[in-house]
């Protein structure tokens, strides 16, 4: 069987930790052998996650700019809500009456983070709206 690789700094990899079962836990059935993630994979992920934060494209975004971004990771998850519940109900066990099948909780958590990036730090609207001004230019 095939291992599933997990996403590092955008790249997938196989991890050097110990392969692990996903199993099916309302009916035994495996359904799939995943990488597993070494501290050597954690620490990797960790300063891929502190490069990017520190990266200009994302540091210097702006609130709403951000927002969309949040906005569009929403309209994913609830596109795809019936895969998504689909694999939910595989590696949980839950009923298929218990899984949202619009991408629910996931999706409908978007739009608040969403509102989050757009309002924070935005009390003084001058110094927001000069801040828009000065990127434009």
């Amino acid at each position: 069987m095939n291992i599933k690789p997990f996403l590092i700094g955008g790249e997938w990899v196989q991890g050097t930790g110990t392969p692990f079962d996903s199993v099916n836990p309302a009916n035994g059935e495996l359904n799939g052998r995943i990488g597993g993630a070494s501290a050597a994979d954690v620490d990797h992920a960790v300063r891929n996650a502190q490069r990017a934060q520190r990266d200009p494209r994302w540091r210097n975004m702006l609130p709403h700019e951000r927002a969309r971004l949040l906005n569009r990771v929403a309209d994913l998850i609830v596109e795809r809500g019936s895969e998504l519940a689909s694999i939910q109900m595989r590696e949980n066990g839950k009923l298929a009456q218990r899984v949202p099948r619009a991408g629910g909780c996931g999706g409908g958590r978007f739009p608040l983070f969403r509102r989050r990036h757009r309002d924070h730090g935005v009390r003084d609207r001058a110094v927001a709206r000069a801040a828009c001004r000065e990127r434009r230019i």
